[in-house]
C-alpha cells in the first residue's frame, strides 16, 4: 500500500493550482472543510483523504506522511514534501485566512 499512497499523494498535490489563493478557491469548490492547526484534518488532509489517500497527516514543514498518532518519526515510512504554494496555503489556512474552508463555517 505504501507505494500506492505515496504515488497517489504526489498526483493529487501536483493537480493543485500554483498559488495559495487558487488552492483555497479550488478546495472551496470541492466542498472541502477542515480544522485549523490539525495535521490529520486540515483542509489539505481532507482533500487527500476524500480522493483516496486515507490515514495521512499534513504539515507545512514535513509535508504529507502516514498517520501514526502523535509521533511523526514513527509514521515516516514515506513522506511527500509540499510545493511552495501548498506550504503557503497551509500556513495561511492555519492562520485563519480562509474561513470558508474551516469546518463549521
Amino acid at each position: 500500500m505504501k507505494p500506492y499512497k505515496e504515488a497517489k499523494t504526489r498526483l493529487l498535490l501536483a493537480a493543485l493550482p500554483d498559488d495559495a489563493k487558487s488552492i483555497a478557491e479550488f478546495l472551496e469548490l470541492q466542498g472541502v472543510r477542515g480544522a485549523r492547526g490539525e495535521a490529520a484534518s486540515c483542509a489539505l488532509a481532507v482533500y487527500l483523504k476524500r480522493n483516496g489517500v486515507p490515514r495521512i497527516e499534513v504539515s507545512q514543514h514535513h509535508g504529507v506522511w502516514p498517520a501514526h498518532g502523535n509521533n511523526w518519526e514513527v509514521g515516516r515510512s514515506w513522506q511527500v514534501p509540499l510545493s511552495p504554494a501548498c506550504k503557503d496555503f497551509v500556513e495561511r489556512f492555519d492562520d485563519g485566512q480562509y474561513p470558508r474552508l474551516v469546518k463549521g463555517w
